[in-house]
């Protein structure tokens, strides 16, 4: 008899979802799967990755077959000064683009301050889309020197815990048996 795959969730995004700074078990997706034992979660983040970097992936994470894909990108054209109306053109490509490799798609937001021109654009995208959002999965991070780690830019492993229970708590906050189709795959 053949086991039924446990449903995929697999983490797209930069140095935020690959976890620079700190153990591979000490990521945000390490740690969610320590509290999703049911799903199988695989780090698909890679450091120093733009927008346009995951659009050149599109094929690689299509080959997944994700039940469910989460979405952290954008940090790092943030960080280079892209202009807020290109960066909300190209995160919405990329997400119209993703929607078809996986069953759903999170768009993570990224809201670090009051100030930040880009405020708003995820939410924006996610309604353009129709993808859910979680607005905010750095809330608790940033503002707190001792959840950074030596670089001041790059969560620790207190950081990252924290990370992945705001996206733990926005993804029980609509229901995961919305986001994953617990039947086996065929």
């Amino acid at each position: 008899a053949t086991v039924p795959a446990r449903p995929l969730i697999v983490a797209v995004g930069d140095s935020l979802t690959r976890g620079v700074g700190v153990a591979a078990a000490q990521t945000y997706p390490s740690a969610l799967q320590r509290e999703l034992p049911d799903m199988e979660l695989i780090n698909a983040g890679l450091a120093g990755n733009t927008i346009a970097g995951t659009h050149a992936r599109i094929d690689e994470l299509r080959a997944f077959r994700a039940d469910l894909l989460l979405l952290n990108i954008g940090g790092n054209d943030m960080h280079r000064g892209v202009p807020r109306a290109e960066f909300a053109s190209a995160l919405r490509t990329l997400v119209i683009c993703l929607k078809p490799v996986t069953r759903r798609l999170i768009l993570l937001g990224l809201e670090v301050d009051q100030d930040n021109p880009y405020r708003g654009v995820f939410r924006e995208v996610a309604r353009d889309t129709g993808v859910d959002l979680i607005p905010n999965i750095v809330r608790g991070v940033y503002r707190e020197p001792e959840m950074l780690g030596a670089d001041q830019l790059h969560p620790n492993e207190k950081g990252y815990a924290r990370i992945a229970e705001n996206v733990l708590h926005g993804i029980q906050g609509i229901g995961l048996e919305n986001y994953v189709d617990v039947r086996p795959r065929r």
